[in-house]
């Protein structure tokens, strides 16, 4: 079911976006690893809860929350940039923003 999922969504982004060549390639070269393991049935369990999770809320239109599972994949609950001091930050016109890094 997987497999055919993500098949399904990449033709569909195809379709609709129109992705250049570069964006195609890429996104090709990173699916097919995941693909072959779905076939090979080599996903571990905790990233295949994850998938399943994820195609089934997809699938109900629950988009807001397939997409935090989603980033839970990707990046995880890690903290990020926890090495700025934000109450440092700066905006400036016209001169961007301005970040102090703690030590």
């Amino acid at each position: 079911f997987l497999a055919q999922f993500v098949l399904y969504w990449y033709h569909r982004w195809i379709e609709k976006d129109k992705p250049d060549a570069k964006a195609l390639q890429q996104t090709r070269d990173a699916l097919l690893p995941l693909l072959q393991q779905l076939q090979k049935k080599a996903v571990e369990k905790k990233l295949l809860s994850s998938l399943a999770e994820f195609a089934d809320l997809a699938s109900q239109r629950e988009y807001a929350q397939a997409n935090d599972v989603y980033v839970g994949i990707t990046i995880g609950k890690a903290t990020w940039h926890t090495h700025l001091d934000l109450g440092e930050q700066r905006a400036h016109w016209g001169q961007g923003c301005s970040l102090r890094t703690m030590q």
